[in-house]
């Protein structure tokens, strides 16, 4: 796009598009978009060279502003639907990366996946732990915790931390 005096403002000389899937977390989306962005930048560039490339004025009406991250957006409210919580969760990894507080303990979560299956337990409670990762309730439905990390240690697959420590991720202990 042409440089304008407002940010992102500029006339724009091509677009490209890209799906978001349920697996994308900002880290892979983030490197997606860059290897799109330097091929579309490849394709155009010779002909906003040579001027031919015709550009597109903006439609200032649908421009947004969209705020910096911090990490004080890194909490999880599992009193939400379980779309939204996987999400924010996919949405903040790699940086600053969701939390939440189990006994006192506040984890990095990092991978999960939508469960469309509501139960009676409240939301943040463990529902069950299998060999692919920790349910947990939300307002509707479940995520399942894939990749966790507890302080001071790295990132390890939700799974096996809960085998290791069964009084901790037992079924009803709650995410706060």
């Amino acid at each position: 796009m042409k440089i304008g005096l407002k940010l992102d403002a500029g006339d724009v000389f091509k677009i490209a598009t890209t799906k978001i899937t349920d697996e994308d977390t900002s880290g892979t989306l983030f490197d997606r978009l860059a290897a799109l962005g330097a091929s579309t930048l490849i394709d155009i560039l010779p002909s906003v060279l040579d001027g031919t490339a015709v550009a597109t004025p903006q439609d200032e009406s649908k421009v947004t502003y969209a705020a910096k991250i911090s990490k004080e957006e890194s909490a999880v409210n599992f009193n939400q639907d379980a779309k939204a919580v996987s999400r924010l969760i996919r949405g903040l990894n790699p940086w600053p990366v969701a939390t939440s507080t189990l006994n006192d303990v506040k984890y990095k979560l990092f991978d999960t996946a939508v469960i469309n299956e509501d139960c009676n337990l409240e939301p943040g409670s463990i529902v069950s732990v299998d060999k692919e990762g920790i349910n947990v309730a939300c307002a509707h439905g479940q995520i399942k915790l894939i990749t966790i990390q507890a302080p001071g240690k790295g990132p390890v697959k939700a799974a096996d931390i809960a085998r290791s420590k069964k009084d901790v991720f037992s079924i009803g202990n709650r995410f706060v």
